[in-house]
């Protein structure tokens, strides 16, 4: 039951185009989170984002409210302490009935020259470190972005992703 009485937090929202879809679909209020002031400011003034934080410490930030949906896409293996953050938006930033939603790189299908990923993860390796985190998961699934099979020209390796949603 998504409406417009329902909050939507994303970590790592840069210029908030996710969070952009969210509103324009479901008309939910929106918070981004990032460290990229000049990213937020686009989020804020060009695409209407409700509200914006810039985040000083990830594993400390809190908001005025409860949070219903708490989005991490593509940031969760550039954390140096990832249990740390999950423990904290499960206590400090979603409701009791609050969902998270983790996408990451599947650590079966990445390059590991990428500097900036601290941790690889695939299907069971989230799923262990929700389960310590003390969620209920409610979803978890190991895919392709897209079907590249039908795509003739696509020469590249192309990326698994790991989704979670969790409680």
């Amino acid at each position: 039951n998504i409406d417009e009485n329902k909050t939507f937090l994303d970590y790592g929202a840069y210029q908030g185009s996710f969070l952009y879809a969210c509103k324009s679909i479901w008309k939910v209020k929106t918070i981004a989170n990032d460290f990229n002031k000049e990213g937020l400011k686009f989020a804020k003034n060009f695409l209407d984002i409700d509200k914006t934080y810039e985040s000083n410490d990830i594993y400390k930030d809190e908001f005025s409210d409860k949070i219903d949906f708490c989005t991490v896409i593509h940031v969760l293996e550039h954390l140096h302490d990832p249990l740390k953050f999950l423990k904290h938006v499960k206590n400090k930033i979603i409701k009791n009935e609050g969902y998270i939603y983790v996408e990451v790189p599947s650590a079966e299908s990445s390059t590991y020259d990428d500097p900036t990923h601290l941790f690889m993860f695939n299907k069971d390796s989230l799923k262990y470190l929700f389960n310590l985190a003390g969620y209920d998961i409610l979803h978890i699934s190991q895919k392709k972005i897209y079907d590249y099979k039908k795509i003739k020209l696509l020469k590249r390796h192309v990326q698994t992703m790991v989704h979670c949603v969790a409680k």
